[in-house]
C-alpha cells in the first residue's frame, strides 16, 4: 500500500514477571514503548443513501459497516452471513448495481492486506473498534487473496488478531471494500550489506535470521530461536550496517509477508530472505487477553500468525529499522 504500517496501538509494557511496566525500563524495546507506525483514523458508519460505511482516512478504503447480510442502524438486523469464495465475489459485485450502494459502483471482495488495516490489537473477539465497525463477528472473513501453490484463500479472523487459509467452498463471513484494487506486489532492494529495503513500506529488514552467521548469503551455522524478551534484546543489541534495530510490532513483522509468493516457501520471498525457516517469527506486540504470557507471532512457513507463549524458545527473530 505503499505506507508505513499502521499503529498496534498498544501502550502498555510487561516486565519479566509478566506485570505492568508502567516505566518501559524492564525490557526495553517492546511495542508498547516504541509505538511504531502511523495512527489510525476510521470515520463511520454514515449513511449514504440508505447505505452505512465506514472510511479508512489513512488508507483512503472504504468499507461496508457491516459485514454482509447484516442490515439496519448499528448492523443489528441479522440475515444470511456466511459465504463462499464465489459467493463473496457474487456477494460484493451485487452492490455496484444502479447507482450502487452508497452511491458507489466500485465494490469488490478486499485482499487480505487490506483487512488487516482494520484489526485492532488492544481488543478482541472481536479485535476491531466496534464504534466503526459494528457487530463484527469473532471468526473468518473470506478475501479475494489466493496463493497460487494452494486451493483456497487466505482470511484473517478476528479473534485475537490472527490469519488463517481455507478452501474455496469453506462458509466465512464477508465484508465488501470500495476504491481501485492494488496489486500488493512486494518490491524489496537488497542493499548488498545484510540489510533488505522493503519499498512499499520503507522499513529496513535484516536479510538473515538470527544467528545465521553470513550476512550476504544466510548461509553456515544454525538460525537461533529465544524466547520473547531475549529476540527483543538481541535486536536492541544487533550491530548491523550502522543502524539501530528493533524487534518488529506485529503490524511491521505481518507487512513482510508475501501472501502470493509461489516460488520456494508459501510466505516469503526466498530470493531475497534466503534459508528462512519455516517456522513462527516474533513480534515486540503482546496479546491483549494474555498480555503477560503472551506475544503475536508470524508464520513464515504459510499463512498462520497469532498468540504464542513469550516462554516458547522455538521461535525466530529477524529485526527491522527505518530506512
Amino acid at each position: 500500500m505503499g505506507k508505513t504500517p499502521p499503529k498496534t496501538n498498544i501502550t502498555v509494557c510487561y516486565n519479566a514477571g509478566g506485570n505492568i511496566d508502567a516505566t518501559c525500563t524492564g525490557i526495553p524495546g517492546q511495542d508498547g514503548q516504541l509505538q511504531r507506525g502511523i495512527n489510525t483514523s476510521f470515520v463511520g458508519p454514515t449513511l449514504v443513501s440508505g447505505g452505512e460505511i465506514t472510511t479508512d482516512l489513512v488508507t483512503g478504503l472504504v468499507w461496508t459497516s457491516c459485514h454482509r447480510g447484516r442490515t439496519g442502524i448499528g448492523c443489528g438486523t441479522p440475515g444470511t452471513e456466511t459465504f463462499t469464495y464465489a459467493g463473496a465475489q457474487t456477494e460484493c459485485t451485487s452492490l455496484n448495481a444502479g447507482s450502487g450502494f452508497a452511491d458507489r459502483t466500485d465494490w469488490r471482495v478486499p485482499e487480505i492486506e487490506e483487512y488487516l488495516t482494520t484489526f485492532d490489537h488492544t481488543t478482541e473477539n472481536p479485535s476491531i473498534n466496534s464504534t466503526y465497525f459494528p457487530q463484527t463477528a469473532s471468526f473468518n472473513y473470506k478475501s479475494n487473496t489466493s496463493n497460487a501453490a494452494s486451493t483456497g484463500a487466505f482470511y484473517p479472523t478476528y479473534i485475537q488478531s490472527s490469519i488463517g487459509f481455507g478452501n474455496y467452498s469453506d462458509m466465512h463471513y464477508l465484508r465488501c471494500v470500495a476504491t481501485p484494487r492494488n496489486t500488493f506486489i512486494k518490491r524489496f532492494i537488497d542493499q548488498l550489506d545484510g540489510t533488505i529495503l522493503d519499498l512499499d513500506t520503507a522499513l529496513l529488514w535484516q536479510k538473515c535470521t538470527a544467528g545465521q552467521p553470513n550476512v550476504a548469503t544466510c548461509s553456515g551455522g544454525t538460525d537461533s530461536a529465544f524466547q520473547w524478551s531475549a529476540a527483543i534484546n538481541y535486536c536492541q543489541s544487533l550491530s548491523l550496517a550502522g543502524k539501530t534495530w528493533r524487534l518488529p510490532n506485529a503490524n511491521e513483522l505481518i507487512s513482510l509477508k508475501d501472501f502470493r509468493f509461489n516460488f520456494g516457501t508459501p510466505g516469503f520471498n526466498a530470493l531475497y530472505f534466503p534459508n528462512t525457516a519455516s517456522a513462527s517469527f516474533w513480534s515486540s506486540s503482546p496479546v491483549l487477553g494474555n498480555p503477560s504470557t503472551q506475544a503475536y507471532v508470524t508464520d513464515f512457513g504459510g499463512s498462520g500468525g497469532g498468540p504464542t507463549l513469550k516462554t516458547d524458545a522455538s521461535v525466530r527473530t529477524r529485526c527491522v529499522t527505518d530506512y
